[in-house]
């Protein structure tokens, strides 16, 4: 018994030093589990396919704006802006598709590009002007959340096509169109992350870089990327948010900065740069959305649900804080 203890645990240390995640994935997977089990016995409504494809779909916006945070956070940077990013690209959807009936397609791109365009400004001020990157989104978090209130003077857009509100209610064999994008950012983040030069770049970037720039990495390129990825990606959400609610207003997306936070830190990434898992975040916002949905059903209000997210991610970033002190 005590050698098969020991032949686990050496296998387990192996495993930890060939994957640098392996332990926090590990035991964000366990977690789901028993969370999975502990709340189907609680409710039996918990684990029904209506239920589970609702809790996907919810998924679906923040494990796409979870993709540009990972990126950014790889890189030692932050974005607490993505939140307004939304509301202003949801904004503008609106104005176009619905005030000047401009056809879907167009109200799209310029969701898309006004979302791509907000990334680009946190991107020139942190890499061009070498302003921190909590100055500068924490100002752009106002200056974005400001913008759409004074384009849309405070107003709800309602009516959008059917073929706009496609982008939610749509199906595709049976999944809603929600879950498939974001299957598709997230498969694209983490072949870029894992697969490719510009990803090992990235990280390298966030653990050192000093030593990334003698290896002739295009830091301030790279950087920039990672900012204008992450506005392009709160751009892909908002249409999620738009279509599914099938109207726009200017409080849409606030306080989504924390949440997607809270799980890109609880799914592995690094505060500090360095490191990055796109598989963690995907696991972490699933984790933090079946725990929503498990107290949502026991009758718990939804300010409470924020209270608990809350206070998981500042555990976690203390215990993240204080391991990293200690190595």
């Amino acid at each position: 018994m005590v050698n098969s203890v020991q032949l686990i645990l050496r296998k387990w240390k192996i495993l930890e030093y060939a994957y640098p995640n392996f332990r926090v994935l590990t035991t964000l997977f366990l977690i789901f589990v028993a969370a999975m089990i502990l709340l189907s016995n609680l409710n039996p409504r918990f684990f029904t396919v209506v239920n589970l494809t609702n809790i996907m779909t919810q998924c679906s916006i923040y494990v796409i704006m979870g993709i540009g945070m990972t990126l950014v956070l790889t890189t030692g940077g932050l974005d607490i802006s993505i939140g307004s990013i939304v509301g202003l690209s949801t904004v503008l959807m609106g104005i176009t598709m619905v005030l000047l009936r401009y056809p879907t397609w167009a109200g799209v791109l310029i969701g898309l590009a006004v979302a791509t365009a907000c990334g680009a400004f946190n991107g020139f001020f942190i890499v061009g002007c070498k302003v921190p990157p909590l100055i500068v989104t924490l100002g752009s978090l106002a200056v974005f959340r400001g913008l759409a209130y004074v384009l849309s003077e405070g107003e709800l857009f309602f009516g959008f096509r059917r073929d706009f509100v496609w982008f939610s209610r749509g199906r595709v064999l049976a999944i809603p169109m929600p879950i498939w994008l974001a299957v598709i950012v997230f498969i694209l983040g983490y072949y870029l992350l894992n697969k490719t030069v510009t990803g090992r770049h990235v990280t390298a970037i966030g653990g050192n870089e000093e030593a990334a720039a003698y290896t002739g990495v295009r830091i301030r390129r790279l950087k920039f990327l990672t900012y204008v990825l992450s506005g392009l990606l709160a751009g892909v959400a908002a249409i999620i948010y738009t279509a599914r609610l099938n109207a726009a207003q200017p409080t849409i997306g606030m306080g989504d900065e924390i949440h997607v936070l809270a799980a890109v830190i609880l799914g592995g990434t690094s505060l500090f740069g360095g490191r990055g898992t796109m598989l963690g975040t995907l696991l972490a916002v699933v984790l933090l959305q079946v725990v929503s949905n498990g107290v949502l059903l026991a009758g718990v209000g939804f300010f409470w649900q924020q209270v608990l997210i809350g206070l998981i991610f500042i555990i976690v970033v203390a215990f993240r804080t204080l391991g990293k002190r200690e190595a």
